[in-house]
């Protein structure tokens, strides 16, 4: 029968056997043998002769003559097992050793052995199991020769299969005994050599840490003392390496200092890994937001205790949304790469550059000589992202930047520490700075300064009311009149959204509309004012009799917004105004900022039977050549060109305009028509019709006649008043243009 004789399990057996604590193997005797039986075999031998008795738990105790009488029989053992229980049998000869044929009692047997407990073969009984052997001394010998050899074997196929590289070597490093370790592949890994010196595979920056670990191990004898180095491997680069170092030269069997070696390497990288992603961002690779903080707040540290400048950019693009929805999410995140590395190619090495999230981004510049250097910096930017190539797509982007400076938080010349309090007050200033900016329009910088501190306090404040104004009927609408510039009949008319603030009094769109569709609120003011210019048109309709338009301006927000074209036809269907009288105004920049997205909608409001109408034509790129792809029907000149129309240069170019969307089958609107000489042009250029302070000014619906003189121009040089239909008077208070 094989065993595994192996050290741990004896030396674990070997600390069982004592004479104290037999209490808990008195339960054997009942087991194995009367009490009257071990007492015959005392009395045999009175001094050469023990028992061991052993329990299947894995413990023993080595009794002898005194403590088999002192503690098994005494007034607290078990006297009573002296009559209470009768012999089993009578013992064998005490020829050779007695044992029960268990393997923990042979075991014990062996151990005993080994140990020197016992100096000869019939001095030993071993109680353990349920039936009684005799083995010759000479028999356990053998086997336990055997089993030695064994367990020499397997430890040895332990050794060598184990992951780790254990290497012993004397006090100067000197390699006595190696092994190879069988996880790592033979032409990575370069174990030290028996007879060569295991500092020779040691990278040179790390020989003195390995020195000192050798050094402190031989110093504290079998502690073990841990650290890392760099180690040569086959193909000549280094493997970092976890080094154990244990001090066992007085150990008989090792007689030298073992060092365990384990390769890192890889699980070091995966640790590196996962903290850059921890503290960047997984598309674009930039610093994240908590790397961000934490580099701001050295900076300002670093600011606090040289006087050092620095200044943070808060960076957003302008029209990313309209990227993804015409181009899918696919093209935005390459757009967004793109990006970063045009942030990066015009930064410092030592600027900190970070994606905060979306489409924003912050630029960190520390040691700044002047706040020009920013400033200088959000230019470029401007002018690298005018264009940007993507697989030979052109897109067209631009972003709002906001600016603040490290000087702007501390006041007076106390130099105080800098914790991450201040780190985020400079991201929100920056960020404030960053939406008035877009505020402004697109691709503009600002600076931070406490103005903007009031001002957004104030945008914030009207933000929140102006979420609730169409709910608390605070929105008007005001109708400018349109009329046929020919014979300055009013063929229909715009309206236009007033806010009717509770302490502000009216408020105009160029005020609260940017800021309704930076908050959202522009969708809920957008359903209102079509409903009331669609009510109030079908009104118009039922008193004349006869077709007037009713133009409604659509935002750029709102043009890419999917539920548009839905919203449009359930007002129409409600107020029973008929779709070709509607025409929807939408701004030259929101069809150039995403083409394919305006004509998807302009497509799907078609659909419907409304017209289009593109508004502000001139302020955004000034192109007719995108026309003929859009199924629109009308082009609203700008009133910067009305305005110049006058002049030589300024009627060349209206006129250029009038003549090219005639010649693709559209109709033309001039806006801001306030002088007779001005109607008087447009007419001789064939303009179809106009609208402007020289017409009539935009009222409430209440103050609109329904016939009264409206100012006609002819083509030629005079003027007159008699024609008659719809007019809208002037305000109270007002000057007749």
């Amino acid at each position: 029968m094989t065993r595994p004789m192996t050290k741990a399990m004896h030396s674990g057996f070997s600390a069982a056997v004592s004479v104290g604590d037999l209490a808990t193997h008195r339960s054997a005797l009942s087991d194995a043998m009367t009490c009257r039986e071990i007492d015959q075999w005392f009395r045999q031998d009175d001094e050469r002769r023990s028992v061991v008795l052993t329990r299947r738990e894995g413990s023993a105790a080595l009794i002898n003559r005194s403590a088999f009488y002192q503690y098994m029989l005494g007034p607290a053992g078990f006297g009573w097992a002296l009559y209470a229980h009768q012999p089993v049998g009578l013992l064998p000869p005490a020829v050779g050793l007695i044992v029960h044929a268990d393997t923990l009692a042979v075991d014990a047997a062996l151990d005993l052995l080994v140990a020197g407990k016992v100096s000869s073969a019939d001095d030993l009984l071993v109680i353990g199991g349920p039936t009684t052997a005799t083995v010759s001394t000479s028999t356990l010998l053998a086997e336990l020769a055997r089993d030695q050899t064994e367990q020499a074997g397997r430890l040895e196929a332990l050794v060598q299969n184990l992951t780790d590289v254990i290497v012993v070597v004397d006090e100067a490093g000197m390699v006595r005994y190696t092994t190879s370790p069988a996880a790592v592949p033979e032409e990575d890994h370069a174990p030290a050599r028996v007879g060569r010196n295991s500092l020779d595979d040691v990278h040179p920056d790390d020989q003195s840490t390995f020195q000192r670990l050798l050094r402190e191990a031989c110093e504290h004898p079998g502690a073990t003392v841990r650290g890392e180095v760099r180690l040569r491997g086959k193909g000549g680069g280094y493997l970092l390496i976890a080094v154990a170092m244990t001090d066992q030269r007085a150990h008989a069997g090792i007689g030298g200092i073992v060092l365990t070696y384990r390769d890192i390497t890889e699980h070091r990288a995966f640790e590196q890994k996962l903290q850059h992603l921890a503290l960047h961002d997984g598309l674009t690779g930039l610093a994240n937001r908590a790397l961000l903080q934490d580099r701001i707040t050295h900076a300002l540290a670093g600011a606090s205790r040289s006087g050092a400048s620095i200044a943070l950019l808060y960076i957003d693009l302008d029209g990313f949304k309209e990227v993804n929805d015409a181009w899918g999410h696919a093209t935005g995140d390459a757009l967004l790469q793109a990006v970063s590395s045009v942030l990066q190619a015009h930064s410092r090495p030592s600027d900190t550059v970070a994606r905060m999230g979306g489409d924003e981004f912050v630029v960190l510049f520390e040691q700044l000589h002047a706040p020009n250097d920013a400033s200088g910096f959000a230019s470029r930017i401007h002018q690298a992202l005018e264009e940007v190539v993507l697989d030979g797509l052109h897109i067209k982007i631009s972003c709002s930047v906001g600016i603040a400076g490290a000087d702007e938080l501390r006041v007076g010349d106390e130099a105080a520490a800098m914790d991450s309090t201040d780190a985020e007050e400079l991201i929100r200033r920056a960020d404030a700075a960053m939406y008035l900016a877009k505020g402004d329009g697109r691709s503009r910088t600002k600076w931070w300064q406490e103005s903007i501190e009031r001002q957004t306090v104030a945008n914030n404040r009207f933000s929140a009311e102006l979420a609730c104004a169409a709910g608390r009927n605070e929105l008007r609408v005001h109708y400018q009149p349109i009329v046929n510039v020919d014979d300055g009949i009013i063929c229909g008319f715009e309206a236009l959204v007033r806010w009717k603030h509770p302490t502000e009094g009216l408020i105009p769109p160029g005020r609260f509309i940017p800021l309704a569709e930076r908050s959202g609120a522009i969708t809920p003011i957008t359903k209102w004012v079509l409903r009331q210019a669609c009510t109030d048109g079908a009104n118009l309709l039922a008193q004349c009799a006869r077709p007037l338009t009713m133009a409604v301006n659509v935002s750029a927000v709102e043009l890419a917004r999917p539920g548009l074209a839905d919203d449009v036809s359930n007002i129409l269907a409600a107020t029973g105004f008929p779709p070709l009288l509607l025409e929807l105004e939408i701004t030259e920049t929101a069809l150039v900022t995403n083409f394919a997205l305006a004509r998807s909608s302009i497509a799907g409001l078609k659909a419907i039977g409304v017209t289009i109408a593109i508004d502000d034509f001139g302020t955004g790129y000034s192109s007719l050549s995108y026309l003929h792809e859009l199924p629109v029907d009308r082009v609203k000149i700008d009133k910067t060109f009305t305005d110049r129309v006058t002049e030589e240069a300024g009627a060349s170019l209206v006129r250029g305009v009038i003549d090219l969307a005639h010649s693709l089958h559209l109709r033309v609107t001039a806006e801001g028509i306030e002088t007779a000489l001005q109607a008087q042009a447009l007419a001789q250029f064939r303009c179809d019709q106009g609208q402007g302070f020289f017409h009539a000014y935009p009222v409430p619906i209440e103050q609109l006649e329904v016939t009264s003189p409206v100012k006609k121009a002819s083509r030629s040089s005079s003027l007159d008043t008699e024609s008659t239909s719809l007019r809208a008077p002037l305000p109270e208070g007002a000057a007749a243009p």
